[in-house]
C-alpha cells in the first residue's frame, strides 16, 4: 500500500503561523482548522511547527512532507460522523537542532500568528542567562522571548510587525500568563526598554479557551484505517467532531477562521464560557464517575446510555447545575445537549477510571461551586450533587490506593496524602467517616459541615449505597425526585 505522500502533495503558501508543539491536539485542532479555511478560500497560509522537546527529530513529518490525515469520529446533531480531512498546510516541522532556521522564520514578513500547546507546566519562568545566538532557551516563554527579540531587531522595532500570540495551554488567563513570562525574560536579560514596550503594545497576547477531545493515533486499529483511506499514514490523528476555540478580545483579521464557518469566536470575556465548561462538562464527569463505576460500568458512553445513570446525568445538569450556574439558561441547556452527545461517542472508549484521577480536588473545583450556588439561590440542598459526594466516598473506600467494591478491586489514583487519609478513615462508622472527610478544610476550602444538612444527607445516601448497592440507591433517589416535582 502506498504512503500518504505518494498519493497527496503539499501546497506552497505564505508562512503565517509559527506553532510550538507538534502533538495530536494542535494537529487535530488548530492545524486542521487552518486547512479547512484554506480550502474555503478564507485564508491563505501555512504553518511552521517547532518540536519543543530537544533531541527529537522530525523524521516522520519530513518523510510524509508534512502531510497527515485527521479522522473525525463521533456524533453531531444526532448523527454519526465519520469524516476524514487531509492536512497539507504544515510547511515544515523543525526540531530545536535547527534553531538558526527557526530564528530566520521568526523574522519573515508574512508571519502573523504564534500558537502553542506545551502542557500547563510549559508556561513558566526560570532564571538562565540569555543563550548565545545558536542555542534556544530552556523554556517555551524563553524561546518565544528570543524569537520576538530577533524579530524586533530585524524590523527595527516597526509597530506593524508585532504578532498575535495564542497559547492553548489549559490554564486560566493563559495569554496574560505567557505575556508576563516573556516580559520577565526580557527584563531579566536586560533587553532594551523599547523592545519591552513593543511586546506590550504591538504584540497581542490573547487568552484562549479550547475544547475538543483528540485521541491521537489509533494504535492497534491502524490497518483498518489505512484500508479505509487507501494509503498508510504514520501521523494519522483521531478527534471528535465537536470543537470550540474562544479567543478573548476584539476580532483580529490575522486569524479569520470564523469566516470559514469554523468554531472560532472572539469574545469579550472568557470567564462565563470557562465556567460553563468546568461546571457542565468537567462537573458532569466528576459528579457521575463514582456512581457509574459503582454501578458496574467502565466507559462514559455506557453511563449515558444506562437507564438509571443516563437519567441521573441529565437531571444533574438540567435540574441542579444549570439553574445554579452564572449563565443564561438557554445557553446552558444547549451546551448540556452537546456534552451528552459527546459523552455518547461510540468511537471513543473513555474509561471512567481515567476520569477518576484526583477526584477529591476535582470535586472541589468542579462540583462544590454548583452545590453552594444552588443552596444560595434556592435555599435547598441539591440532592443529586450531594449524592455524588456520597458516591465519591464509597469509591474511596478500601485500602491505600486500592478500592474494594461489589464489582471487585480497582485503583484509586490521587495525591499520596489523600490516599493515606482515606485509607485511615474509610472503615470507620459511616457517620464518622463522612464527618471526618467533610471537616478537611484543606480539601474543600472550608468545612463542609457548615453547609446545613450536607453531612447528614451524604451520610444517609452512603449508608443506603452500602446497604442496597449504588444503582438501587440511585434509582430510589430519582424516584423521590420525581415525586417532589
Amino acid at each position: 500500500m502506498k504512503e500518504i505522500q505518494e498519493v497527496m502533495a503539499p501546497v506552497s503558501r505564505p508562512i503565517k503561523i509559527l506553532q510550538f508543539g507538534e502533538g495530536g491536539f494542535l494537529r487535530a485542532f488548530v492545524d486542521v482548522m487552518v486547512q479547512q479555511a484554506n480550502q474555503k478560500g478564507e485564508y491563505h497560509g501555512n504553518i511552521v511547527v517547532i518540536k519543543p522537546r530537544p533531541g527529537e527529530e522530525a523524521a516522520a513529518f519530513s518523510r510524509q512532507k508534512g502531510l497527515y490525515t485527521v479522522c473525525f469520529r463521533g456524533r453531531s446533531q444526532g448523527k454519526l460522523v465519520e469524516e476524514n480531512q487531509v492536512v497539507d498546510c504544515l510547511q515544515q516541522v523543525l526540531s530545536l537542532g535547527r534553531w538558526q532556521e527557526i530564528r530566520r522564520i521568526a523574522c519573515l514578513e508574512s508571519l502573523e500568528v504564534v500558537v502553542s500547546n506545551t502542557t500547563e507546566a510549559g508556561i513558566q519562568f526560570q532564571e538562565e542567562p540569555l543563550p548565545k545566538e545558536g542555542a534556544p532557551a530552556a523554556t517555551f516563554p524563553g524561546k518565544l522571548a528570543q524569537l520576538l527579540w530577533e524579530r524586533w531587531q530585524y524590523w527595527q522595532g516597526r509597530e506593524d510587525r508585532g504578532l498575535l500570540v495564542l497559547p492553548t495551554e489549559l490554564i486560566e488567563e493563559n495569554g496574560l500568563a505567557l505575556r508576563q513570562c516573556v516580559l520577565q525574560y526580557a527584563k531579566f536579560w536586560k533587553l532594551p526598554e523599547a523592545f519591552c514596550r513593543w511586546m506590550e503594545t504591538c504584540c497581542q497576547f490573547r487568552s484562549t479557551l479550547v475544547d475538543r477531545i483528540v485521541t491521537g493515533f489509533p494504535k492497534g486499529q491502524e490497518e483498518r484505517y489505512y484500508q479505509s483511506l487507501g494509503y498508510q499514514d504514520a501521523l494519522l490523528d483521531m478527534a471528535e467532531p465537536y470543537g470550540s476555540w474562544l479567543i478573548e478580545g476584539p476580532e483580529d483579521s490575522r486569524l479569520p477562521l470564523g469566516r470559514a464557518g469554523l468554531p472560532v469566536r472572539f469574545v469579550e470575556d472568557l470567564r462565563p464560557f470557562r465556567e460553563q465548561k468546568v461546571r457542565l462538562l468537567n462537573g458532569a464527569h466528576t459528579a457521575m464517575v463514582a456512581a457509574a463505576y459503582g454501578s458496574g460500568l467502565t466507559l462514559v458512553r455506557q453511563a449515558v446510555r444506562h437507564p438509571v445513570l443516563g437519567k441521573y446525568l441529565r437531571q444533574v445538569m438540567e435540574k441542579e447545575i444549570i439553574p445554579a450556574a452564572p449563565l443564561p439558561q438557554e445557553q446552558g441547556l444547549a451546551f448540556a445537549h452537546d456534552v451528552l452527545e459527546r459523552f455518547d461517542n461510540p468511537f471513543i472508549d473513555h474509561q471512567l477510571l481515567s476520569i477518576s484521577l484526583n477526584s477529591i480536588s476535582k470535586w472541589k473545583a468542579r462540583v462544590l461551586p454548583s452545590v453552594l450556588d444552588y443552596l444560595r439561590i434556592t435555599g435547598k440542598l441539591p440532592r443529586l450533587l450531594t449524592f455524588s459526594f456520597a458516591a465519591l466516598l464509597d469509591f474511596y473506600t478500601g485500602e491505600k490506593g486500592r478500592g474494594i467494591g461489589m464489582w471487585g478491586e480497582y485503583p484509586i489514583r490521587d495525591e499520596e496524602e489523600v490516599l493515606g487519609f482515606f485509607a485511615q478513615v474509610c472503615r470507620r462508622p459511616t457517620r464518622e467517616y463522612v464527618e471526618k472527610v467533610c471537616r478537611r478544610e484543606d480539601y474543600w476550602g472550608s468545612s463542609l459541615t457548615e453547609i446545613p444538612g450536607f453531612c447528614e444527607q451524604a451520610t444517609m445516601w452512603l449508608e443506603e449505597i452500602r446497604r442496597q448497592g449504588m444503582e438501587a440507591t440511585l434509582q430510589k433517589l430519582l424516584n423521590e425526585q420525581e415525586e417532589t416535582l
